[in-house]
């Protein structure tokens, strides 16, 4: 079964479902967050109860309430009694153009069935085989699909995060590693201070490489090596993204 989206941006998949008995809801399906957001409306709808809790995002960290949601459903996919987090989208909703935004899907949903995004068609694929371009192995992260990369040369770990519209890259502050390879201005959606933008001279994904790709560096607390960051499916220039879970791999086509 498909599941027909709408794309936001050029890379931000909003799919309907159902949350409870609250019925009708716009859903934002975000790899790169580990755990379902509903919004306050939703949440209050239901009358639900919670501990506080908060909800961490690039640029600030949010007051939230943990709660259980009785059922989530969109497509074929169905979690019951989830445990969540409630917050108030209306400013994310208003910052991506959006008129109404109820929950965002994380991976403790997304990561439980193999799925692919057919961006050309917009169409959500769940249990998809289908043949692809390029493979590469997802590691070992027990919640993120992460891949192994090379930045000029450089190992990084990436997060292939379909909530995001660039490379991003988790540098101490006065990290070096990329010094004299340029810089573009960039800034984060939402975020109040400006964010230090790269021009990367080779990105490697397997047999796929890219050169001249521009990025943004947000501040990391402490190296790590290698270096962590995201990945945006758009920048792989890919019409057709499988996530394999079974197999354990990314698949891609242009």
């Amino acid at each position: 079964m498909d599941l027909e989206f709408e794309l936001h941006r050029g890379h931000l998949i909003v799919v309907p479902g159902v949350v409870g008995t609250y019925g009708s809801v716009r859903l934002l399906l975000d790899t790169g967050t580990s755990r379902t957001v509903v919004g306050t409306p939703v949440a209050e709808s239901l009358h639900l109860q919670g501990q506080p809790a908060s909800v961490r995002t690039f640029r600030r960290t949010l007051a939230a309430t943990e709660v259980v949601i009785p059922e989530l459903q969109f497509g074929i996919v169905r979690a019951t009694r989830l445990r969540v987090v409630a917050a108030d989208l209306s400013s994310t909703a208003a910052s991506l153009g959006m008129a109404r935004l109820d929950g965002i899907v994380g991976m403790d949903v997304l990561g439980r069935m193999s799925f692919a995004i057919d961006y050309q068609r917009r169409r959500l694929v769940f249990n998809a085989d289908a043949p692809v371009r390029h493979r590469i192995p997802l590691g070992a992260d027990p919640i993120f699909p992460v891949i192994s990369v090379e930045i000029g040369g450089v190992p990084a770990e990436l997060i292939v995060d379909t909530g995001a519209s660039h490379v991003v890259l988790f540098l101490p502050a006065g990290d070096r590693t990329f010094e004299g390879v340029g810089g573009v201005p960039a800034s984060i959606l939402g975020g109040d201070t400006a964010i230090r933008g790269l021009f990367l001279p080779e990105l490697r994904v397997g047999a796929w490489r890219a050169s001249h790709l521009s990025a943004v560096v947000a501040e990391a607390p402490v190296a790590s090596r290698p270096v962590k960051g995201l990945l945006a499916p758009t920048v792989l220039g890919s019409s057709y993204l499988q996530f394999d879970f079974r197999r354990r791999e990314l698949g891609w086509r242009p």
